[in-house]
């Protein structure tokens, strides 16, 4: 796995595990409390747009102004990507067990990694780290042979996940990499900002979600406290998220993931029995091991010399004025994470 370069890519990645760790658990809780994902995406989102909003106009953050025309154009493919995979994510997760899920994501690195190669300047994976990738692929497919509780529907909504977050994975990078920003702030809050007002729509057009969000007796303090806890930890993993593309290759951005989940499945084996067989945990562990065992690869020889951005990052990058300052002191930098 990646080994941290710098204290910035050390924050990143360990800021990332650590929500991205429980963040799945703590879905699948609150969707198992209350089943109306797109209202509680709705909330994740909303809340962690208007807190990073709110944190800015009290001057602890550095945020671009919400009316950017510039970045309301470029964020919005972008919301649109995070959003489809966070609603097919959270529909999954109704229907699969976690494991499931995560043996899924396991899989996608040896598509990502052409995709990298492909448009984003990438060399294709080493060696090694070929070896690593079929492990993954040998252990989910191991699992997917006991996994007894196959639910068709369930699936359906796995395969959409799995298209948008290939989308996501790139693109976003692709982003992330050539529009300026005052601050990683500004990422996190234009793409939450972004999801909420798609989300409203959805939640006002869903006929199964209406009565759910809206039945009091359905919002017990489990269900709240569930809810709650998300949202919380919605404003940290999407800050995190964008930092760790940021420093990271896409590929290894997904491995790091990947391999982060392994604290989701003993979370999830120590709080319920909403878990694999045994059998099926140990094909999960070698998907797993071959995740931390990936070694990134690094830019092409002529994109590196040349500095080149891929897929036309250059021409589509706003010409915008830097709201940030350069020769920002240490402590503005750790708070920004620019």
């Amino acid at each position: 796995m990646v080994l941290a370069a710098s204290p910035v890519t050390a924050f990143a990645v360990v800021g990332f595990g650590a929500c991205s760790s429980v963040m799945l658990v703590i879905n699948k809780v609150a969707i198992t409390q209350l089943p109306a994902p797109a209202f509680i995406l709705f909330l994740q989102c909303g809340l962690t747009a208007g807190g990073i909003w709110l944190a800015a106009a009290a001057g602890q953050v550095v945020v671009d102004p919400l009316c950017s025309p510039a970045l309301l154009h470029a964020f919005a493919p972008v919301a649109l990507g995070f959003l489809a995979t966070l609603y097919c994510n959270s529909k999954a997760l109704q229907y699969l067990n976690v494991e499931s899920f995560i043996v899924c994501r396991n899989s996608t690195p040896i598509v990502i990694c052409v995709l990298d190669y492909t448009f984003l300047g990438r060399e294709l994976p080493s060696l090694w780290s070929t070896l690593c990738i079929l492990g993954m692929i040998g252990g989910a497919a191991g699992y997917a042979l006991t996994d007894s509780a196959f639910v068709v529907h369930g699936y359906a909504w796995l395969g959409g996940w799995l298209c948008a977050f290939l989308f996501d994975q790139i693109y976003i990078k692709h982003v992330v990499e050539s529009v300026e920003v005052a601050s990683n702030w500004s990422r996190a809050m234009y793409t939450n900002f972004w999801a909420a007002v798609f989300l409203v729509l959805l939640v006002l057009a869903s006929p199964e979600e209406r009565p759910v969000f809206a039945d009091r007796a359905r919002w017990t303090m489990p269900a709240s406290l569930a809810v709650g806890a998300s949202c919380v930890v919605a404003v940290f993993i999407s800050y995190f998220a964008f930092l760790a593309r940021k420093q990271l290759s896409a590929t290894a951005f997904t491995v790091l993931g990947n391999a982060c989940k392994i604290f989701s499945v003993v979370i999830n084996v120590v709080i319920w029995d909403k878990h694999a067989s045994a059998t099926g945990l140990c094909f999960l562990a070698i998907t797993l091991g071959a995740a931390i065992l990936y070694t990134p690869a690094p830019m092409r020889d002529g994109v590196r010399r040349s500095g080149a951005q891929p897929m036309g990052a250059a021409a589509g990058r706003p010409a915008r004025e830097r709201v940030a300052a350069e020769g920002a002191t240490e402590k503005t930098a750790l708070l920004t994470g620019a």
